[in-house]
């Protein structure tokens, strides 16, 4: 293989290049990647070995994956080594990121030996966003056995591995979205209950002053009843006149109960002032009901919202039964296999429209579904009605029927022939949650249509002392009810067993210890899935601490009303953000796309005709669009992150000057023209507390703007400075500036200002930045005129 022509080593280089890409593309984690490249390494390019490093959270190189004598066992790396920035050829090259090819080891003294000593060694940097994340290296026994050929497909495949390891991250930072967002869903469902028992409360204490009202009714006909008593004892009086003696002592009885009666008077008028008391705040509670009731509209609005954007979803959605066959297919399906609806349900989803080499990997996919055994991110073909294969990134699904029976599979994909590294993010519906019920603050009970308890939650368990175990089974009303209730309760049960539900019915449990306590009841029909009556659910409440419930019922609801309400402002900014996406996304990832469609295309067709100059040219243009979209997808992961407040912050003490100086340099080494910078820094050293991943975002932003809104002839001005307000730097363009009204709305995502024309962008990139400064505590000056230029300052606090 080492002796193959020119020409041979041209055709092979294209061979090996197809082939790794091939092979990189089945693989879904990092882990895969690098164990792949190692493997075929060996096989393709006939090396005898090839270790692959990559840094680890110390800034360390480690090695990860080898094939050859380090190999001995399947993904197991003998005796591996690390190694430090600089440390030995693999080091060396880290540090520089530029490979090298040793033709004679024995002269170079960074050479160290692994398992045996090598004569020849070739090693190359894996760079993404022009940072070293890892190595490729190869030894060879005899000397200057590698060429300047070998060195070339060594590159190209890091390359391809570097894209392969930011894939693989950006699929893992998507899935820990997805489960952030179900998290949010179940909150917001947990408030929602809460605020339907403050309801069902409410409505309770609005019974108990109607009772109020008809109990100051009877005293004031006690009232009436007692003045025509005192009435009768004045006649009395005048009787007694006639006989002074007993006339004396009568009069003395009358006198002491005419005391007894004012008593009882001035009791029934205080008694009257609550009950008037009481009617007034039972109305400011209906006032307040109205306005759960709007809220609750409100609510279900969002939620049609929501679900028609599923329906409508930019993700092909389709579905199969128990039998392979075809029974959903979305709107986004039809659009890109181009079979309509109609033409496809009833068919045979893997005879049908898989191609011949994946249905056997296709159908065990499903089959394994249908098992319950579901599956992520799983790439298989489509056939297309005009023939052409589209390639799909699958989430299958389980799908069952009320019962819990699969059913079949659902299946959510995303078209990735033309997006090849972007994945969508699918959501799943979330489920009832059985715990709220269980651990409920009501006492929650149910029987069957024969009386037997079969339902008894922790609660019902705290308030009798009975155990759930001890209690399924016993007939209720016998064994727990006291007897002068019994027929009444046996009678509310059994209407509710005939459809008629009763609501606030009082009656007592016994408890454990014989202790009586009182229950007031709301007792409803239990259906199954047909519809026929199954038994009663009964939802309770322990009256006897009613009072200390009456206390704390207004600040309560109150709390329980703000919380809803900023989550549903919450759920409204998230709305927006994802239709700003959408409509970013569908412009911004478009434009790329089709560039990369149109050179790969210009290729494919004259390939015999183009000088490999012309082809390394275009395909240096489609890494360039490919690093860009890269970039847009790290700021979109980044504001969905901070709209979750799930942003890493670790900060550590670092040379300021040295750190924002670096990361110019390795942004100017990606750029074909060099700009003027002048730098203006009080200190040769200033040491701060940072995250360096996100002092590297705000620097990238501030950089690339004032290089991208300026003319190339036109310098660029930063200064770093240490004050006693804290650190500070920032960077001054004279390019086109913002008007005072963009200035407004800039760090809002996805806004662009008015006067950028055609200069490419997503509105993102401010965004991070102000996320990145928030993290430190950190603070932002804008200052800029149309036409004159604009000026960032970044001021950091200075931590003790």
């Amino acid at each position: 293989m080492r002796e193959r022509l020119q020409s041979e080593r041209k055709a092979h280089f294209l061979e090996t290049i197809n082939t790794f890409g091939s092979l990189l593309m089945k693989t879904s984690t990092t882990q895969e990647s690098v164990w792949c490249v190692t493997k075929h390494a060996v096989g393709e390019l006939g090396y005898i070995d090839c270790i692959i490093y990559l840094f680890n959270d110390d800034g360390v190189l480690f090695q990860c994956a080898a094939h050859g004598n380090k190999n001995p066992i399947a993904q197991d790396v003998l005796n591996p080594i690390k190694l430090k920035m600089g440390e030995g050829i693999c080091g060396h090259v880290a540090l520089t990121g530029i490979g090298e090819i040793i033709a004679d080891t024995s002269k170079d003294p960074r050479y160290i030996v692994d398992d045996e000593d090598r004569r020849s060694e070739i090693t190359v940097p894996i760079l993404s966003d022009g940072i070293v994340i890892g190595i490729i290296d190869s030894e060879y026994p005899e000397k200057d056995y590698f060429s300047d050929h070998d060195l070339k497909i060594l590159n190209t495949i890091a390359s391809m591995l570097s894209f392969k390891i930011s894939q693989s991250k950006a699929v893992e930072e998507l899935a820990i979205t997805n489960k952030q967002l179900a998290f949010q869903h179940e909150e917001k469902q947990k408030q929602a209950d809460e605020l339907a028992i403050a309801n069902k409360e409410l409505a309770f204490q609005n019974d108990e002053k109607e009772k109020r009202a008809d109990e100051l009714a009877i005293a004031n006909k006690e009232l009436a009843f007692q003045n025509d008593e005192k009435e009768k004892r004045a006649d009395e009086l005048a009787i007694a006149n006639k006989e002074l003696t007993f006339q004396n002592g009568e009069k003395q009885k009358r006198a002491n109960e005419l005391a007894i009666a004012n008593k009882e008077l001035t009791f029934q008028n205080d008694e009257k002032q609550k009950r008037a008391n009481e009617l007034a705040i039972a109305k400011k509670e209906l006032d307040f009901q109205v306005v759960l009731t709007k809220n609750r509209i409100e609510t279900e609005s969002i939620a049609k919202e929501l679900r028609q954007f599923i329906e409508t979803a930019n993700a092909p959605i389709f579905g199969i039964d128990n039998k392979g066959m075809v029974n959903e297919w979305n709107q986004t399906s039809e659009k890109i296999t181009g079979f309509k609806k109609e033409d496809v349900l009833g068919q045979n989803l893997v005879k049908t429209y898989i191609t011949e080499d994946y249905r056997d990997a296709v159908k065990k996919v499903l089959d394994n579904a249908l098992k319950g055994q579901e599956t992520a991110n799983y790439e298989f073909p489509l056939f297309t009605k005009g023939g052409q294969r589209v390639m799909v990134l699958l989430n299958a699904s389980t799908r069952r029927n009320a019962e819990g029976e699969i059913v079949g599979v659902l299946g959510v994909g995303q078209d990735i022939s033309e997006m090849d590294k972007l994945r969508t993010q699918s959501e799943s519906v979330a489920k009832e949650l059985r715990q709220f019920i269980e651990t409920a603050n009501a006492p929650i009970f149910g029987i069957d249509n024969k009386g037997r308890v079969n339902e008894w939650n922790q609660t019902s368990e705290k308030i009798t002392r009975f155990k759930k175990e001890d209690v399924l089974g016993e007939d209720l009303v016998q064994t727990y009810i006291t007897q002068d209730y019994q027929k009444q309760v046996k009678e509310v049960l059994d209407n509710a067993l005939k459809g008629q539900e009763t609501a606030n019915y009082e009656f007592p449990l016994f408890t454990k210890g014989g202790q009586r306590v009182m229950v007031l009841l709301n007792a409803s029909t239990r259906r199954n899935a047909e519809g026929e009556i199954v038994g009663v659910i009964g939802v309770g409440q322990d009256i006897t601490i009613l009072n200390e419930h009456k206390e704390n019922l207004e600040s309560k609801v109150e709390s329980r009303t703000q919380e809803f309400q900023e989550s549903l402002e919450r759920e409204k900014e998230l709305g927006q953000l994802k239709t700003s996406f959408v409509s970013m996304a569908s412009h911004e990832f478009r434009t790329p796309l089709t560039s990369i469609n149109a050179i790969a295309d210009v290729i494919l067709r004259y390939y015999e005709k183009l000088s490999r100059n012309d082809i390394n040219k275009r395909l240096e243009k489609i890494k360039e669009e490919v690093e860009d979209m890269v970039i847009m997808l790290e700021d979109i992961l980044i504001i969905g992150k901070s709209e979750a407040q799930k942003l890493d912050y670790n900060p550590k003490l670092l040379d300021i000057v040295a750190l924002i100086k670096n990361i110019i340099t390795e942004y100017q080494f990606g750029e074909s023209e060099k700009r003027f910078i002048v730098y203006d820094i009080s200190l040769p050293v200033i040491m701060a507390q940072v995250d360096k991943k996100w002092i590297k975002h705000i620097i990238i932003n501030l950089f690339s703007n004032a290089l991208k809104y300026s003319n190339k002839d036109k310098q660029i001005e930063i200064s770093i400075k240490k004050e006693q307000s804290g650190i500070s730097f920032s960077f001054e363009d004279y390019g086109i500036g913002i008007s005072k009204q963009d200035i407004k709305l800039l760090f809002k995502p996805f806004h662009r200002g008015n006067n950028v024309q055609n200069i490419s962008g997503t509105g993102l990139g401010l965004s991070v930045l102000q996320k990145a400064v928030e993290l430190h505590k950190g603070t932002i000056e804008v200052k800029s005129k149309i036409g004159k230029g604009s000026y960032f300052r970044i001021i950091l606090p200075i931590n003790k």
